[in-house]
């Protein structure tokens, strides 16, 4: 972390409230997640930044949010799970039993041809 910003993909959920710089960068990054979506549902490309909103929510530790929103993102247009799967910053999210179940089910949606057998 340099001057209380977390690097890409450095989890920071085990400090907070350690240091004053990083709890403003906590508040400022919820803070631009709440302003992205109120500016930006409904636009129609909106599932890309959901999918940041999933990001950045996993960087913060809150992995119910960031697993909520990855959901939101593929459902609504973003269906790219070899980048949930290699994302750095869902590094946090990547393990747990509801993550593993939807990629699942992404790949299996995506990597299937009607007519082909197995």
């Amino acid at each position: 972390m340099s001057n209380g910003v977390p690097s890409l993909g450095e989890p920071v959920g085990g400090r907070i409230g350690k240091d004053p710089r990083e709890r403003r960068w906590r508040a400022g990054a919820e803070s631009d997640i709440a302003t992205a979506i109120r500016v930006g549902k409904g636009f129609g490309h909106f599932h890309h930044t959901a999918y940041s909103i999933a990001a950045v929510y996993s960087v913060l530790g809150k992995l119910d949010q960031a697993e909520e929103w990855i959901e939101n993102a593929a459902n609504e247009g973003f269906p790219c799970y070899p980048l949930f799967e290699n994302d750095p910053n869902l590094e946090r999210v990547r393990t747990l039993p509801r993550f593993v179940s939807f990629v699942a089910k992404l790949r299996q949606q995506y990597e299937y041809i009607p007519g082909e057998t197995e």
